[in-house]
């Protein structure tokens, strides 16, 4: 059986051409054959005994997907979000700043920039900043089977300062204890 090129695109005898961008329209025992080529793919309609019906352009290509994954923190189901403080805001899969990458190195990033304690401080209450990776102890983390994320060289980790539920509340570290406010899930 030919190939659909060499049915349709060319009479016998006539050299082969590549197809080109654009609409091609071609009569097929009594039907007419639109095809539109694109650089992003190729359209078909076949209409019989009318006129070619316009061809909706080939959909856009999606945006490029964020990387990284959401950190949900248990007790509130908020995320965690990076700014000019590290907090928790209702999380949106098209927010960059929600994207964090846990790294071979230890450290957790977002847009390239490293999660750790304001100061490098391995301290209980320090604050949480993103700053530029210096693979300081302050910017450390391991994360437990428990889903506590824990400073690597302290025994504080990562939850909310007070007890706080609202969006907006910063985030700390505390001596590790086995309640929601500690516990992160990967979404």
């Amino acid at each position: 059986m030919p190939a659909f090129a060499d049915t349709f695109a060319r009479h016998p005898g006539t050299p082969r051409r590549p197809f080109l961008p654009g609409p091609r329209v071609w009569s097929v025992l009594g039907a007419a054959l639109l095809v539109t080529v694109a650089a992003t793919g190729a359209t078909l309609a076949v209409h019989r005994d009318a006129e070619p019906a316009a061809v909706a352009a080939p959909p856009s290509p999606s945006a490029p997907a964020i990387p990284g994954r959401l950190l949900v923190n248990a007790l509130t189901g908020l995320c965690l979000t990076a700014g000019d403080r590290i907090t928790v805001q209702p999380c949106d899969p098209a927010a960059v700043t929600q994207h964090w990458d846990q790294q071979k190195d230890g450290t957790l990033r977002t847009s390239g920039l490293c999660l750790g304690a304001v100061g490098g401080s391995t301290d209980e209450r320090a604050p949480m900043q993103v700053t530029a990776c210096d693979g300081g102890a302050g910017q450390l983390w391991q994360v437990l089977a428990s889903g506590r994320l824990l400073g690597r060289h302290s025994t504080t980790c990562l939850t909310l300062k007070d007890l706080g539920t609202a969006a907006g509340t910063p985030i700390h570290t505390m001596s590790c204890a086995k309640t929601a406010d500690f516990n992160w899930t990967w979404r």
